[in-house]
């Protein structure tokens, strides 16, 4: 006996038949489903962000915002290296140095303090550091298979920077600068890390052969 061979054009003669218009609604039906279940799993992964232009954070960024937590911040370079502990406190931002505590306070979205000594404290700001992002162009995306993180290489212009952090620049020094976010496998954030040589030697006096801050977070409390 000859076996039927199947192939697109048999296919739609039967979905035209008799037959097959009875079963045509279900496949239809069964096939969108599919579709919708893996577009809903996909889609999951994101976190959206109504504030501005639904911007979806692939990553859960919202827990720096709405939860206390502490990490440890690193400023490397060929001229220096510091280190600070940051501890966030609902409404507050304690910076530890060699010198002491530094407290800042957040007021509309904006950290104040009375003495400002901590440098680029403004990406301590959660709000500041989600503008960052989300004027920043994300190069490549890599899961690591062994531990299930993610890591995430953006690139942001010095004109960019010059604009969050207010200054003033000529545009005829304009390059880009790398922003790297590694995420755990259930999406929390574990390490910041802001390769600024571009920036820094643009707007100091200073030459830099390499200059790096690095946000090592702990586990927030949820």
């Amino acid at each position: 006996m000859k076996k039927k061979e199947f192939n697109i054009k048999t296919i739609f003669t039967w979905l035209r038949s008799e037959k097959g218009k009875k079963y045509s609604f279900f496949v239809f039906y069964f096939f969108f489903f599919i579709f919708l279940f893996i577009y809903l799993k996909v889609t999951s992964n994101y976190e959206v962000d109504n504030s501005e232009n639904n911007y979806r954070f692939p990553y859960q960024i919202s827990i720096l915002e709405n939860n206390n937590y502490s990490f440890q911040y690193l400023l490397t370079s060929n001229l220096k290296e510091e280190e600070y502990l940051v501890e966030k406190s609902n409404s507050k931002l304690y910076v530890k140095d060699d010198q002491g505590i530094v407290e800042y306070s957040y007021k509309n979205g904006v950290l104040i303090t009375d003495n400002d000594r901590i440098p680029y404290s403004k990406l301590l700001n959660i709000f500041e550091l989600k503008r960052l992002i989300k004027n920043s162009v994300l190069e490549t995306e890599t899961k690591m298979n062994t531990t299930g993180e993610t890591i995430y290489n953006y690139s942001i212009s010095n004109q960019e920077l010059a604009n969050i952090f207010n200054v003033s620049i000529d545009s005829a020094l304009e390059l880009n600068n790398n922003i790297t976010i590694k995420s755990s496998s259930d999406k929390k954030i574990k390490e910041i890390r802001f390769n600024l040589l571009n920036y820094e030697n643009m707007i100091s006096d200073s030459k830099y052969s390499n200059f790096e801050i690095v946000f090592i977070f702990g586990d927030a409390n949820e």
